[in-house]
């Protein structure tokens, strides 16, 4: 048995995989591999009547038709680095299908003479503009994200700087780098996810991240949401086997036809067969969706074809999930802005991607046929409230000399920020041109609050306006 007999969100699993074509599932079928770790997921279809505007005698209106369909969808989860370095988190194809592009640097280790700007490296191959993770002496913080601001021979600058020294043979280990692909082409990207509780799986084809907003600094490990295009999505409701199946037998009636989506109606993609489960069994069901009578095939997925009596249950396909991967706390990490540490309480990111629905041709069932892209709307913003505290003290500059500093001036700065103090366990993102749009203090006098509003551009040389960190 799945559960209970009614669906409860806590058997709720999510498995994602990248497309090869635009709305053309990865797989009929979900697999283990694919499996992400999730606080909340949904894939929702709807569509609208129109009625009819014609004039009738009466004044009650006249039914006139279904328009489109519609789906749209959206995840909430933990940011789940790996907790090895440079090694893909298992949410990695919701970034890499999801319009950004991943590098990785090296990893290395310091050798004597090494300081807390300047990294002394037997033989390194880094490149400026990478990021390192540094293991740090053990009354410093463990472990610091830092960016390759330049390198020679064998020796690499790193920004800011550390907070000490690092010693003689101190880990450099290497950073999983995400920034937007700039140059991606329409309907490059896409994903299918399928969403499967005990009783209902629902399966979203063409899935395309819209926004992503992310959470950081909290009472919480970081936290990650995307909004999603979906050009199609079809739904399978848990049923019941009218009548037993013999060993072998290739057509099955179930009780309730709409458990299984039509293959060529509303609900439905592009006619793939659908999975599911018998008792252990494991069927495909090729033709008949919509209707009782079901064609299936048998023993399918290594599974074994068996005898089933009547009333067992027809329920969604869900394989075991793998996952791995580490919760980012907030116990660990530094703010920096402008190269200056700051004392902040939380950051959030909303970052538009930039992209909306495709609209279909006449005569197509779905309102979304792909992506496009909208000018000027990839517009990262970063909120960052702190206390406005005007006291200074070693360990960086106070929030509220930067609200009058940026007040003032309105100068580009870099906006850098990570999570985390494990290697392999960090999460930071980098805003390299950011604008301080609104800075705003409130509160009482004794603890009054600073929330500043930074907005990121890209900058002269058309790079990425921000940057993720898997370290």
């Amino acid at each position: 048995m799945p559960g209970p007999k009614h669906i409860a969100g806590i058997y709720e699993t999510c498995f994602v995989a990248a497309e090869t074509t635009f709305g053309t599932p990865a797989l009929s079928y979900p697999v283990g591999t694919d499996a992400i770790e999730i606080e909340e997921v949904s894939i929702n279809t709807a569509t609208a009547p129109f009625d009819r505007a014609d004039k009738h005698g009466t004044p009650g209106a006249i039914f006139g038709g279904e328009n489109k369909w519609t789906a749209s969808g959206s995840i909430k989860k933990y940011i789940l680095p790996s907790g090895t370095p440079a090694t893909n988190p298992d949410d990695i194809a919701l970034f890499t299908s999801g319009g950004w592009k991943r590098t990785v640097s090296s990893a290395d280790t310091c050798d004597a003479g090494s300081t807390a700007t300047q990294l002394e490296t037997p033989s390194h191959s880094f490149a400026a503009g990478q990021f390192i993770v540094v293991a740090m002496p053990a009354a410093d913080q463990a472990f610091q994200m830092r960016r390759i601001a330049s390198t020679n021979a064998n020796d690499i600058t790193v920004t800011p700087a550390l907070t000490a020294a690092p010693a003689t043979g101190a880990a450099i280990t290497a950073v999983i780098l995400l920034e937007i692909d700039l140059a991606r082409d329409d309907n490059q990207d896409s994903l299918t996810i399928h969403a499967i509780g005990n009783r209902r799986s629902v399966r979203g084809v063409g899935c395309a991240p819209s926004k992503t907003t992310i959470e950081m600094g909290a009472d919480d490990g970081a936290l990650m949401t995307m909004e999603l295009i979906v050009a199609k999505a079809r739904e399978f409701i848990s049923t019941a086997l009218n009548g037993g199946i013999a060993q072998a037998a290739t057509s099955a009636t179930i009780h309730n036809a709409p458990a299984v989506a039509s293959a060529s109606g509303v609900k439905a993609t592009v006619g793939d067969p659908q999975y599911a489960q018998i008792d252990d069994e494991i069927i495909t069901i090729t033709a008949g969706g919509g209707t009782t009578g079901l064609t299936i095939t048998r023993g399918d997925l290594l599974s074994s074809d068996v005898l089933h009596a009547d009333d067992a249950e027809v329920q969604p396909y869900k394989p075991t999930q793998t996952t791995a991967g580490a919760i980012v706390p907030s116990t660990g990490g530094e703010l920096f802005v402008a190269g200056a540490k700051l004392h902040a309480d939380t950051a959030s990111l909303e970052i538009p991607m930039g992209v909306a629905p495709q609209a279909p041709h006449f005569g197509e069932q779905w309102s979304t046929t792909g992506i496009k892209f909208e000018a000027n709307q990839l517009l990262p913003v970063c909120t960052i409230e702190a206390s406005a505290d005007a006291g200074a003290d070693a360990a960086g500059q106070q929030s509220l000399y930067l609200h009058a500093d940026t007040m003032q001036t309105r100068a580009a700065s870099e906006v850098f920020m990570y999570q985390g103090s494990t290697a392999g366990e960090l999460f930071g993102f980098r805003l390299p041109s950011a604008r301080l749009a609104t800075s705003e203090i409130s509160g009482s006098e004794d603890e009054p609050t600073l929330s500043m509003v930074w907005s990121a551009k890209t900058d002269t040389s058309k790079t990425s306006p921000i940057y993720l960190m898997f370290g």
